[in-house]
């Protein structure tokens, strides 16, 4: 579950889905860009986001990710929360 990820996951989950909902691309790049950690922090962290299914690779292209259908619920629960 995403409550049990470390403080480093949850931020870059959140660039993540942040740029979905804009329609940018994210890459590795931009996310070492965005949140200012290191590549080994950004590449670990993505590594085991993959393997979890928060994220995955978009296909045809170089280290552009996105969310994956599991992150959709839990985006769900927190706008219904944010709207009490």
């Amino acid at each position: 579950m995403i409550c049990d990820l470390p403080p480093r996951a949850v931020e870059l989950l959140l660039v993540i889905v942040t740029n979905h909902h804009q329609r940018e691309p994210i890459t590795y790049a931009s996310l070492m860009e965005r949140t200012g950690f290191a590549r080994s922090v950004v590449y670990r962290h993505l590594a085991n986001l993959e393997a979890a299914g928060f994220v995955r690779r978009t296909p045809g292209t170089r280290g552009t990710l996105r969310p994956t259908v599991r992150l959709v619920p839990i985006a769900i629960g927190e706008k219904e929360k944010g709207r009490d």
